[in-house]
């Protein structure tokens, strides 16, 4: 399976395409034209688009991809739904142009995981950022949204933000992964990809916890 990550959009998301064979999945994508020209010159066939939560710069290809490829699946987590139809409420209307699906448009509740022909993708609740961010998990890659970045995490000033449901989730989501830290790589919304490993070093949101790991 090969990752190819698209940064595009007004504020430059990383949008994901995972590619296996002629299939694709498409994970937040920020921009339609650049990641349909990757899909159309490599022959892919979309098979779902998965969003690491509802802020407009990880979903405004989506109606343009729906029209291209109208029986496409959309997944997110249900605490993060109504952002997709409300430009108000995804932040569209104040840092692009306003973006939302129409009310005829549906959208899939994610399940615990998602099977496709290059793996099981297993999907995790970690709220804080916003309610509904989730993680993706690939075996050893996770794609983690806006929920942590290299030598940072995602903003809880927005609407709908916690700080307190933040530092929660990067407690549970630190126990979870930190026995596989070597091996574990991650996708972030933004930036560039790094390792846990790099960031239970060098991430001061991670190393707090770990500090303090076992007291």
């Amino acid at each position: 399976m090969k990752i190819k990550m698209i940064a595009c959009g007004p504020i430059s998301t990383n949008s994901y395409v995972l590619c296996h064979g002629s299939e694709a999945v498409l994970i937040d994508p920020a921009e339609f034209r650049p990641i349909h020209q990757f899909v159309q010159e490599q022959g892919l066939v979309p098979q779902a688009i998965l969003l690491t939560h509802g802020h407009f710069d990880h979903m405004l290809a989506l109606p343009e991809l729906r029209k291209a490829y109208p029986s496409l699946p959309i997944y997110i987590h249900p605490e993060d739904k109504a952002l997709l139809y409300d430009a108000s409420q995804n932040g569209s209307m104040m840092f692009a142009s306003a973006c939302a699906l129409s009310a005829e448009e549906g959208v899939e509740d994610y399940p615990a995981s998602l099977a496709f022909s290059f793996g099981e993708i297993k999907i995790a609740s970690y709220p804080g950022h916003t309610p509904g961010s989730i993680l993706l998990e690939l075996d050893k890659d996770l794609f983690t949204g806006d929920f942590i970045f290299k030598e940072s995490i995602g903003r809880t000033d927005f609407s709908r933000g916690s700080p307190k449901d933040m530092q929660e989730s990067l407690k549970r989501f630190v126990e979870r992964y930190y026995a596989q830290a070597d091996s574990i790589h991650l996708y972030p919304g933004h930036g560039d990809s790094t390792t846990l490993a790099h960031e239970l070093q060098f991430n001061p949101f991670l190393d707090r916890i770990t500090r303090h790991m076992g007291q």
